[in-house]
């Protein structure tokens, strides 16, 4: 009943906002109608960084934008797979959920009710659970990897950036697109795309995703049982209605069901001994937990914007919610013995409601606007069970809540005929609460089962002022030179394992940035640089004692970098030919942080876990190089084109911990494909292979009292894919 409610008020707050008028070709708060501008040369991607369509090359904010083409070219399939084109960007996995770091900026823990320092959306609804973040990108128009402080436009604030995912809208004209693929580990994937229109003022599309891996990338040990594999179903769509002139609405769903065991199964650290003395067994895939291999995400959610012209101006309302669950085993000792186990068992529901107001003077573009969230996490419950440690036997219900609101405005103005000052403030009200209890499990030793062991019931709020402010100069034609200074914000939360504990403070950050962006040779080369210098203050840290994660505030850092990013598409070869490169540069320590986890070897196995001051230290995923180059060349004949690609990528080493006990060396990855497209455009097949190399690295690594443990990247894999487009 509450869903429907809720559905219906969606419906209901939407309408309330459509008013007659001419709607603009693109609003003020959603997608571009079209990703790329076709040209000779490099295209120009349009991208909506501040809420409104605009040249990528216009805009005074670093960002990484890739098309659709371009994730399928350079073999991306999944979230977790971006940092590949995106360098400065680190994917991890946490409990069936995925954590972004961008330029050393993001969030340890993946847990219910907390909110990410790197936001990620689609089609602008926040994705504010963390078990919501880890998906296939099927149906992509466009990426924009938004770089700094998100403290004015964008829904939910966030310190490090955000990840934008922008689906297709529904085509008039009838659409049909599908391929089937298999590839080794008995992967099976398909998709298709379908779309048309059923009247002249109504149109719908639908999309559907499938991967099923028959076999996992390792064993376990223990059970026999796969270990490693991803399988997932995934279903959008969009119904688009354009009843009168001016007036757009979009009532778009979806539903994806994730069995992914990644950040759940985990294996021992090589070289290292878990508690009791167990050391790694097999390869980095294979694993030792005791407990069955058992991971499901589905989530659902619904959402309706409405954009309407007013004349001189916009007006944009999107309502959106949706609901993830997640349940999946997690052997938190990593050993065959029955140590400390947990079922997580985790539901989140979140409603968002936003309207903007948007529009063009001849010396000023303006957006503003107000923002509502509320959001419900709760546990179903958390099992926790331990042979060795009686008083560890218990059942965790915990419930977390927010409810944030905020008004936020922006404007750009013509100085001159070319120089623009942008300026914009948001002021947000952040209100949590969490209420818990623990409640004896059967065979604690501690206190007769049923008992309530403890319990808390605690809220706070923050009010919170954030802002920007930038200046953008062009130069010549196609070059334009910016700075900017930012302030960012990530809410305090409390920690569903430690809920008696305080909540820890808000993450603040003060950004400054100056950047380059150029169209060269007559659009033959684009070129971009930006320089920053972050001062990161409270940064919300995790700590895990004896299976317990704790989030802490480190008193402070300074992260310093450049990036670069570069696409050339020389006259030469006719446009046959593209080359894309990007790296970063990166230098953050932490200014002050005296009560920061240290840890070192037991003898007996475990780690011996003590406090000490990190100041000076690196900070944690942040590696000081990263890069990525992309080559494709497209060969026309006869009997149909040939087209080849690859991606390289490269990571400098990184710790994982403040403290530098759990580093990612040095890593190189190596994507390729080879596509074949028959003369009518019709067909086309496709050989691929990633990680072709064979690199092993992580993408997590959890250092605890109860030893090292760590969850591997994918090894490599290969295939073929078949496609037809209608």
């Amino acid at each position: 009943m509450m869903k429907a409610s809720i559905v219906r008020l969606i419906v209901t707050t939407a309408l309330a906002t459509a008013l007659p008028g001419q709607l603009f070709a693109q609003s003020g708060n959603g997608p571009a109608d079209s990703a790329e501008v076709s040209a000779d040369g490099v295209q120009d991607i349009v991208v909506t960084a501040q809420r409104r369509g605009e040249s990528l090359q216009k805009v005074p904010i670093a960002v990484a934008a890739i098309s659709g083409d371009s994730l399928v070219r350079s073999g991306i399939s999944d979230v977790g797979s971006l940092p590949a084109v995106a360098p400065g960007l680190i994917m991890t996995m946490s409990r069936a959920s995925v954590t972004p770091y961008l330029r050393g900026v993001g969030t340890q823990s993946g847990d219910i009710g907390g909110s990410g320092a790197v936001a990620i959306y689609v089609d602008g609804v926040n994705y504010a659970a963390p078990a919501a973040g880890l998906f296939a990108l099927n149906n992509v128009e466009r990426i924009e990897v938004i770089k700094g402080p998100q403290g004015t436009l964008f829904g939910r604030n966030a310190t490090g950036g955000l990840i934008h995912i922008i689906t297709r809208d529904p085509s008039f004209t009838p659409v049909l697109e599908a391929n089937l693929g298999y590839g080794n580990y008995k992967t099976v994937t398909g998709s298709a795309y379908a779309s048309t229109g059923l009247t002249d003022k109504l149109a719908v599309d639908l999309s559907v995703y499938g991967s099923h891996q028959g076999d996992g990338f390792g064993t376990n040990l223990v059970t026999g049982e796969d270990a490693y594999f991803r399988r997932e179903i995934a279903l959008r769509s969009k119904l688009l209605w354009k009843p009168a002139d001016g007036t757009k609405l979009t009532l778009a769903g979806d539903y994806s069901n994730n069995h992914n065991d990644a950040g759940q199964v985990k294996t021992i650290a090589p070289g290292t001994r878990a508690i009791g003395g167990v050391p790694q067994r097999g390869s980095i895939y294979d694993t030792q937990i005791n407990l069955p291999t058992k991971v499901r995400a589905p989530q659902w959610g619904v959402s309706l914007k409405i954009e309407q012209d007013l004349g001189a101006m916009a007006l944009t309302s999107l309502s959106a919610f949706r609901y993830v669950k997640s349940r999946a085993n997690f052997d938190q000792d990593v050993t065959p013995a029955p140590v400390i186990d947990a079922v997580f068992a985790e539901a989140t529901d979140t409603f968002q409601q936003e309207i903007t107001l948007g529009g063009s003077l001849d010396w000023l573009d303006y957006t503003g606007g107000v923002f509502y969230m509320n959001s419900s996490a709760k546990s179903l419950p958390i099992q926790i069970r331990s042979a060795a440690l009686g008083a560890q036997r218990l059942d965790r219900f915990v419930n977390q809540g927010l409810s944030s609101y905020a008004v936020f405005a922006q404007g750009t103005a013509k100085i001159t005929p070319s120089t623009r000052l942008t300026m914009g403030a948001r002021y947000t009200i952040d209100k949590i609460t969490v209420a818990g209890r623990d409640v004896a499990a059967g065979g604690n030793t501690a206190v007769t089962p049923g008992t309530n062991i403890r319990s808390a019931n605690q809220d706070d709020s923050y009010k919170v002022p954030t802002w920007r402010v930038a200046i953008d100069q062009d130069l010549a034609d196609g070059i334009m030179v910016y700075g900017s200074y930012s302030r960012g914000y990530k809410s305090a939360q409390y920690a569903s394992q430690s809920f008696t504990a305080p909540p820890v403070r808000p993450e603040k950050m003060d950004a400054f940035e100056v950047g380059l962006k150029s169209s060269l040779f007559d659009r033959q080369l684009q070129l971009n640089l930006s320089a920053f210098h972050y001062n990161y203050r409270d940064i919300q840290l995790i700590i895990v004692q004896v299976g317990t994660p704790v989030i802490i505030n480190a008193a402070g850092a300074k992260i310093k970098g450049l990036d670069f990013e570069s696409t050339w598409v020389p006259r030469f070869a006719n446009n046959h030919f593209t080359l894309r490169a990007a790296a970063s540069f990166l230098d953050g320590h932490y200014t002050s942080f005296q009560n920061a986890p240290f840890y070192s070897p037991n003898p007996a196995g475990g780690l011996i876990v003590t406090r000490g001051d990190a100041t000076g230290f690196d900070t944690i995923r942040s590696p000081k190089f990263s890069a990525n180059v992309t080559a494709d060349y497209k060969i026309p004949s006869s009997i149909g084109e040939f087209a080849v690609g690859a991606t390289y990528f490269h990571s400098s080493r990184f710790n994982f911990d403040p403290d530098g006990h759990s580093v990612q060396r040095a890593y190189d990855l190596l994507t390729a494909q080879l596509t074949y497209t028959e003369p009518s455009e019709r067909w086309w097949l496709r050989a691929w292979g990633k990680n072709l190399t064979k690199t092993k690295y992580y993408v997590s690594w959890t250092s605890q009292s109860l030893g090292d443990s760590i969850v591997p990247g994918a090894p490599r894999t290969y295939g073929v894919t078949i496609g037809y487009k209608m």
